[in-house]
């Protein structure tokens, strides 16, 4: 659970007294999600039982009853004397006036308030309706012996003795259940009334049925947050479910039927989730990385553990293997040696495949174990508390962060995050490695493209997004933001210093900046002696709307020479471009390349 959550949880004990009793639960994780799901329901009716309690019902958070109904249904039962009970549910969808219509023309239903003996059992054939199988009571019948002890009930015959079947065994008898009439009583299932509604579908037990479920979760919340915008599509949903194209119908209300008193989108307040953090930075066996090797290891790695146990010295190194050496790993001092491919005459040209090789061992040789990923390089001074802090606060984990958003010419129109600092979710690591394929295949792609990491992986992240309709506003959020190549002081605010940041490979190398290592030294010992207050500078940061600039690369020498003097303007490496100016201006070079408009929109 979140921190945000659990604040709330309390809260509604310590505060709103809506809580009486909190139950920290631990289950077998070795079982499947959903059977886990079973036990923590028995154990909260086995928690209501030890407390006294006669009956008890359990319900999930997003199932509302409205006043009317519920004390009709415990009069009912008073008088009836119940064993079980069960009734009907609507699932709504996006507001409380559209509800999900499911294929069951019997109706959906879910048990209801029932005396604590019972227990539920996954997938119990017991209740015969459709209903969620993580909740079906086992209606076997028990009675209290003189000890107070549970025991089982059998059936009688009309003389008193015990019923058998055809292989001479006492027959159980059945506890009767009652279904309520849908216009008796009704649960109101909020299901898609979220104020995170990725939340819900990256916490679904169920989730893993589905082939590339990434892709579904962000295709199903691209269509709920568009059913405002788009009515005509907005007449089905799509979701995790095992439907024809995981399509669901909606229908609309005739008029609004519940009016519950709390806003389910300003309900929650913030707090901040410290992730686990793994800093990834490229090297290589060449001058002048090998050079700043040693800078790197006392500046950006140089961080308080005990200040910042969430990142727990997690700083790993990737650089070229000795010539002729294969692919090894330095676990004692975090360095990954990939193996060189020596038919690149520049190595900047061959980082695509060695950052997909890094992955792959990160993940699967070394089972690290992460939320975020950071990939940087050992020329680029990282501000470390502070990109800890900005995550602490991250509820999206499909979006891509980075300092700066590029946009470069080759072939098509490529808009990419910059090397310098990269920040992948480990779902969004996982979606990378399957976008770009094997080591093999990677190798093979930048043998017909000569490009760098960042660029080439984001190309294909581009074409994923434009064929799920994803646009670019929903897709990259840049951080940092301010060009310090020219500043000799770095503005605290920045998330990475690109001042040491060697520039991309279609720029002549005799343009390059000399490195000082000794003022990349300078420059961490002030922030390390600085007495900055990290939350108020992330608060500030976000009061700002730090998403500010995009960096255009130059085209071609060829194309430069055809551009007239504004668009150069536009063009100069490393200018800030305010957003809006700059998305008109990718927009309109976008439709004289001949691609579809409108995708940075």
């Amino acid at each position: 659970m979140s921190n945000v959550d659990i604040n709330e949880i309390f809260r509604l004990r310590d505060e709103d007294h809506l809580v009486d009793n909190i139950v920290e639960i631990n289950l077998d994780v070795n079982k499947a999600p959903r059977v886990q799901e079973t036990d923590k329901r028995n154990i909260l009716i086995q928690d209501a039982e030890d407390h006294g309690c006669s009956h008890c019902l359990v319900i999930d958070s997003d199932e509302y009853y409205t006043k009317k109904a519920f004390e009709y249904g415990l009069q009912q039962i008073d008088e009836n004397d119940y064993e079980m009970t069960y009734c009907q549910y609507v699932n709504y969808y996006h507001d409380y006036r559209h509800y999900l219509v499911y294929p069951f023309q019997q109706g959906m239903y879910v048990p209801w308030v029932t005396k604590t003996k019972y227990r539920h059992s996954f997938e119990c054939k017991d209740f015969d309706l459709p209903s969620d199988p993580t909740r079906r009571f086992i209606r076997t019948s028990y009675v209290k012996d003189e000890n107070g002890k549970l025991q089982l009930e059998y059936e009688k015959d009309e003389n008193g003795q015990l019923k058998r079947d055809k292989f001479g065994r006492p027959v159980k008898k059945m506890a009767p259940y009652h279904l309520f009439e849908w216009n008796e009583v009704k649960m109101h299932h909020l299901s898609w009334l979220r104020a995170d509604i990725r939340k819900k579908l990256e916490s679904w037990s169920s989730k893993t049925v589905f082939k590339n479920y990434d892709d579904l979760i962000d295709k199903a919340v691209m269509k709920f947050e568009q059913f405002d915008t788009n009515p005509e599509e907005g007449k089905q949903a799509l979701m995790l479910f095992n439907t024809p194209g995981n399509r669901v119908n909606i229908e609309e209300l005739p008029k609004q039927f519940i009016w519950p008193k709390a806003d389910f989108n300003t309900r929650l307040r913030p707090a901040a989730d410290y992730k686990k953090l793994l800093f990834l930075s490229m090297s290589a066996d060449m001058s002048p990385f090998n050079e700043l090797e040693e800078a790197c290891n006392k500046t950006w790695r140089n961080v308080d553990h005990e200040k910042y146990p969430n990142i727990d010295a997690e700083f790993w190194t990737y650089t070229d293997a000795a010539p002729g050496k294969s692919s090894t790993v330095d676990m004692k001092n975090h360095i990954i040696y990939i193996k060189r491919d020596t038919s690149h005459k520049d190595m900047i040209d061959a980082t695509y495949s060695k950052t997909i090789e890094a992955f792959l061992i990160i993940t699967e040789k070394l089972n690290l174990q992460f939320d975020y990923l950071i990939r940087t390089n050992n020329s680029t001074w990282i501000n470390v508390p502070l990109v800890n802090e900005f995550l602490a606060y991250c509820k999206d984990d499909s979006m891509w962060y980075g300092a700066k958003l590029y946009s470069a010419f080759h072939s098509a129109f490529n808009p990419y995050i910059g090397g310098q600092l990269m920040i992948l979710s480990r779902r969004n690591l996982n979606v990378l490695r399957t976008l770009c394929g094997s080591v093999e295949e990677a190798k093979a792609f930048e043998t017909q493209y000569v490009s760098c990491d960042d660029n080439m992986m984001f190309s294909k992240i581009n074409q994923r997004q434009i064929h799920l309709r994803i646009p670019y506003n929903k897709t990259y959020h840049t951080i940092g933001g301010l060009d310090l190549i020219e500043k000799t002081v770095p503005d605290v605010l920045d998330f990475s210093i690109p001042e040491f940041q060697i520039k991309t490979y279609n720029i002549a190398r005799e343009e390059r900046p000399q490195y000082d290592i000794n003022k990349m030294l300078e420059v961490d010992k002030k922030w390390r002696e600085s007495e900055h207050n990290i939350k108020e500078l992330y608060n500030k940061m976000m009061a700002e709307h730090y998403d500010k600039t995009v960096t255009i690369l130059k085209p071609s020498k060829k194309e430069w020479f055809e551009l007239d003097e504004q668009t150069r303007l536009l063009y100069k490496f490393n200018s800030e471009v305010p957003r809006q100016e700059a998305w008109e201006f990718l927009t309109v070079h976008q439709k004289k390349c001949g691609y579809g408009a409108g995708i940075f929109q």
